[in-house]
């Protein structure tokens, strides 16, 4: 347990866990008094790598500043793009990229926990146009864990108005804007990451901001449609016609060296399973493991004897002889990667989505030895010794 803390009724716990594998934590029923200081403290959120403030004024991300690098590295609203008004009688009609937006002005901003491994701030307000009149009402929930690069925000809609037909110039969003206007843009599609110079996107697993005065990465968690706005501002479509999803939930990511296994993890939370006893051999361990952290596993399933399956009268299912498992090269390297198993494995082929090999992998011991060209996503059967 790397921290612990309580807030009111609720206990957080950030928790070592080996990649693939398990770790049994067991509750005293109260955290235990820390001398770390706790994460919320006024309209700010800290932990070891960032420091993040909350405008009193709008509710949303204020200034991030990354502690390995200088300067305000991102400001966040939540806004409402209108439609560009029609033009004077006879005159060509043009659209703004600059486009015209509601204000975010907050009500109310608050604490709602705060220790050394968790902090929470929610926010509520409203998005108002140039007259005054409201257009949607939000809530805002900014969230720090120790220990962690991601900054998660969760956005609860309420009272939108119907945006108009075109979805690329109404709607309403989750807006980004940072400071260096020549960082380049980087979007993730498949898992891949691939540079862009598009001012509509499609990336429905992260955009990446980098530029020599830091790196920012905008987990979407499955949000497909953004729009460049200019040179330093990013719009996340959130509400578009005929939408009726209203809450949203998207990471940041200060510096993240591995921007694809980050989205995946948001997608796929941690599974936690309450009132179960401890194993019975260990309190901690992994069933697989890559060496390379540009490789992800897109794919499990067992690898069943389906001469077993075919031979038995009472259709039980067959017997489970090894595994199946789908890896995917992220970043664009080639190279070597080793696949480290629970337990030995006796043989090993790489194979075509249509189970046809494609040749043998070197196996000694539990580990799978496996070359990667860039981008390549293969797929690999193993067969279990003994």
């Amino acid at each position: 347990v790397v921290a612990a803390g309580s807030a009111g009724q609720r206990q957080f716990a950030v928790v070592e866990t080996p990649a693939m594998g398990f770790a049994w934590v067991e509750s005293s029923g109260s955290a235990a008094a820390s001398r770390a200081k706790p994460i919320a403290a006024g309209n700010k959120l800290t932990n070891e790598f960032f420091e993040l403030s909350i405008s009193n004024a709008t509710g949303g991300i204020q200034s991030l500043f990354d502690f390995a690098h200088r300067g305000n590295q991102l400001s966040q609203q939540i806004a409402y793009r209108l439609p560009d008004p029609a033009g004077e009688p006879g005159m060509d009609w043009q659209k703004s990229d600059e486009g015209h937006y509601t204000s975010m002005r907050a009500d109310h901003v608050e604490i709602t926990a705060s220790c050394a491994a968790f902090g929470e701030v929610v926010s509520r307000g409203v998005l108002v146009d140039g007259d005054g009149s409201t257009l949607a009402r939000f809530r805002q929930t900014t969230q720090v864990w120790a220990g962690s690069r991601v900054i998660g925000v969760e956005i609860a809609l309420d009272d939108v108005e119907e945006p108009k037909a075109d979805p690329w110039n109404s709607y309403c969003a989750l807006r980004l804007a940072w400071s260096d206007a020549t960082a380049d843009l980087w979007r993730g599609v498949g898992l891949v990451r691939t540079r862009t110079d598009a001012s509509r996107l499609e990336a429905p697993e992260f955009v990446d901001i980098e530029s020599p005065g830091g790196h920012i990465t905008l987990l979407t968690g499955g949000l497909p449609y953004h729009r460049r706005i200019a040179t330093r501002m990013l719009d996340s479509l959130l509400v578009v016609r005929g939408e009726r999803e209203r809450r949203f939930r998207v990471g940041i990511g200060v510096s993240l060296p591995q921007p694809a296994a980050a989205a995946m993890e948001l997608l796929t939370p941690h599974a936690v399973y309450p009132d179960q006893g401890p194993p019975g051999t260990t309190a901690t361990g992994w069933f697989f493991h890559v060496d390379a952290k540009n490789v992800v596993a897109t794919h499990w399933e067992p690898l069943v004897d389906a001469a077993a399956t075919a031979s038995d009268s009472a259709a039980a299912p067959g017997a489970v002889i090894g595994f199946r498992v789908r890896l995917l090269e992220t970043a664009g390297r080639s190279g070597r990667a080793t696949l480290h198993t629970f337990r030995p494995v006796a043989k090993a082929r790489q194979v075509d989505f249509l189970g046809q090999t494609l040749l043998q992998a070197p196996v000694e011991g539990d580990r799978i030895t496996l070359d990667f060209a860039s981008h390549e996503w293969i797929e690999v059967e193993a067969t279990w010794a003994g």
